[in-house]
């Protein structure tokens, strides 16, 4: 538990840099979704950093397919007077809020991470902030398209973990043409564990889409891959 605690505290350490950064009222009380929320680690973790140590309302909801956790999690919230917080069992790609202010997802499996992302960008959420885990969507899809894959994607070792680095490219890349500004950073030692990449993505005016949407089709054409879940999930929105 001493890897994930470490997660956790890095995780929202970095969230604190960047809503005191961004453009949301300081005095408005925040929406927040948390998906993929499991045992509520992170969840209560946050709201009670938001409200309790920097004394900020606060409207969070936790997002998880699990009824039995989501039963487990709302007591404990009973329990603990934390009157904003609330679970709910639900899938995220079915989760369709009117307003957010924050998407958080810590480690959410394969596509789940892409439906947190396409919740935040519909939901126009000021800070999107997203951990991925297991991206296997476009391993089997790359290629080699005459640009000198070959060589590498012929292990499979090699061939998944470049999956993972275009996966995440492609994730950041759809947000910026969707107007974020986003940063990725190592938020915490592979010693604890391998998915160490936080994609962070503020809302912001100056984020250059037509030069991400360029970028987004030429990954596509290098690498090969011809869908990704993200991308679907935004066109389905249009």
């Amino acid at each position: 538990m001493q890897g994930k605690y470490r997660q956790i505290c890095r995780f929202i350490e970095i969230a604190d840099d960047l809503i005191k950064d961004s453009d949301l009222k300081r005095d408005a009380p925040l929406s927040i979704i948390d998906i993929g929320s499991g045992k509520g680690y992170l969840t209560f973790a946050f709201y009670d950093h938001l409200t309790t140590g920097l004394g900020r309302r606060c409207h969070m909801s936790g997002i998880e397919m699990r009824g039995d956790l989501v039963n487990f999690c709302n007591r404990l919230a009973r329990e603990l007077d934390f009157e904003g917080l609330s679970f709910v069992a639900e899938a995220a790609s079915r989760a369709s809020p009117p307003h957010v202010d924050i998407v958080i997802a810590l480690h959410a499996c394969d596509t789940a991470t892409d439906d947190a992302m396409a919740l935040g960008v519909r939901a126009d959420a000021g800070l999107i902030l997203s951990a991925p885990c297991c991206q296997h969507e476009i391993a089997p899809q790359i290629k080699d398209t005459g640009d000198g894959l070959q060589g590498l994607i012929k292990y499979p070792l090699l061939k998944q973990r470049q999956a993972d680095l275009v996966t995440d490219a492609a994730r950041a890349l759809l947000l910026e043409a969707s107007g974020y500004k986003v940063k990725m950073i190592e938020f915490v030692s592979t010693e604890h564990t391998s998915k160490n990449i936080l994609i962070a993505a503020v809302k912001s005016s100056h984020a250059d889409r037509v030069t991400a949407r360029k970028q987004y089709q030429a990954l596509k054409n290098t690498t090969g891959f011809s869908t990704q879940h993200l991308e679907s999930q935004l066109k389905d929105a249009e």
